[in-house]
């Protein structure tokens, strides 16, 4: 197994409120963690000062559609999850 570390200082999310900021980041890590297990194409190592994301439509999954976000501006587009 590969280690993959991934380390966020902020996210800032306009126009919508986060009530369970615990909650939040379980999900995100939980989600982040299933994109990383799951991917088996090449992860290009560096840092990025700024990423933007994409829309977000499932504010009832916030965490989850925020590493969703993260995980597809940090790997190539078409290649964000693996072959089992």
């Amino acid at each position: 197994m590969r280690d993959i570390s991934i380390a966020i200082d902020e996210i800032v999310l306009n126009g919508v409120s986060v009530p369970d900021e615990g909650g939040f980041r379980a999900s995100l890590i939980a989600e982040l963690t299933t994109l990383a297990l799951g991917h088996t194409g090449a992860i290009s190592g560096g840092a990025a000062p700024e990423l933007h994301g994409t829309a977000l439509s499932d504010v009832d999954n916030l965490g989850a559609q925020v590493a969703q976000s993260v995980w597809s501006s940090m790997v190539a587009q078409g290649d964000q999850r693996g072959t089992p």
